[in-house]
């Protein structure tokens, strides 16, 4: 399959907008990045994404699957879209795979600013430190979109994925990509299909050619 056949939906982190998946963009014409819809206050992860997956242009793809927060919204959007499969980037089937330091900290949330009202370089430094190494330009893209990124969202998004029982039965095959120094979801505990080495949590940016190169393999095996 050529990267223009494969119908491909994918979405961003939580702290992060659809220019997150611009390299994706560029690799797969048949890509779309649909706008997060507004989640409703007490809303749980599964019921979010049983809401996005009737909303117009969900529906109808090959693949669906996102980054980290966006790829475990794609699981439990399987179950009402039904792809041909999954795939996860930076992602994970569960919260308990997220690092502890960073469940630790959910409590917090509330009680942190939003990034908006943080110099540009000290939200770069955070990210740097929470995302694993990264060069100047992607650094300076990603602190844009963590102080662009509604702060409701962002607290609703932390809280959802904390109660959410995960997604052990997906109904249609999972893929999965993973960095090897990811901070964030560490290596340690998921079980990726395939590992790029040296590559952190911002996996799709840094590491764009990769990604793009193992997308498009697993997207079109014919056993999955």
């Amino acid at each position: 399959m050529h990267a223009s056949d494969l119908k491909l939906l994918l979405l961003p982190g939580m702290g992060a907008d659809e220019e997150l998946l611009a390299p994706q963009r560029r690799a797969f014409p048949g890509l779309v990045v649909p706008p997060w819809p507004p989640p409703k206050r007490t809303e749980s992860l599964a019921g979010y994404a049983e809401r996005f997956a009737a909303t117009e242009g969900c529906a109808g793809f090959d693949w669906i699957g996102g980054v980290s927060f966006g790829g475990m919204v794609a699981l439990e959007m399987a179950r009402h879209v039904r792809p041909r499969g999954v795939v996860l980037i930076a992602s994970a089937k569960t919260p308990r795979a997220i690092s502890p330091w960073l469940r630790a900290l959910a409590p917090l949330r509330g009680l942190t600013p939003g990034s908006r009202a943080l110099p540009s370089r000290m939200v770069q430094g955070t990210l740097r430190a929470a995302l694993g190494p990264m060069d100047e330009p992607h650094a300076r893209e990603l602190a844009r979109q963590a102080r662009t990124v509604d702060p409701g969202f962002l607290r609703w998004a932390m809280s959802a994925v904390l109660g959410w029982a995960g997604c052990a039965d997906c109904p249609c095959p999972v893929v999965h990509i993973h960095g090897s120094v990811d901070r964030i979801i560490p290596m340690s505990r998921v079980r990726p299909t395939v590992v790029i080495r040296g590559a952190g949590h911002a996996i799709n940016l840094t590491h764009a050619g990769a990604v793009n190169n193992a997308l498009l393999r697993l997207c079109s095996a014919p056993n999955t």
